[in-house]
């Protein structure tokens, strides 16, 4: 997985240990030797979410495959999201069945 990948080479990086860089990136960025510590993205995966994102977002489908590339923090926030629009959508329909029964009825 690529967060999986992500993950050993901060490790690697950051820690102490036998043939580890053990550089303190706070120090470096507070110093200005370094102005931004983050992964570069997998373009061709990249790619592949961007074209399937609207399923992932609003339906939750392709969710492992976002949990995969950006971690399950991002994943869960996919999933909520998903969960949070299908009961949303399902009010806004329970609500548009009554207010045209109330306009039908001629209620204001």
């Amino acid at each position: 997985r690529t967060v999986d990948r992500i993950q050993l080479v901060d490790c690697i990086v950051r820690s102490q240990g036998h043939r580890c860089a053990g550089l303190d990136i706070s120090q470096l960025l507070h110093g200005g030797d370094l102005l931004h510590y983050f992964p570069a993205h997998e373009r061709w995966k990249l790619l592949s979410l961007e074209r399937d994102w609207v399923l992932a977002f609003a339906l939750g489908i392709h969710a492992d495959s976002v949990r995969d590339y950006f971690g399950e923090c991002v994943a869960m926030r996919f999933l909520f999201r998903a969960h949070l629009h299908a009961w949303l959508a399902l009010l806004a329909a329970a609500g548009l069945v009554l207010w045209l029964a109330g306009a039908q009825r001629g209620a204001p």
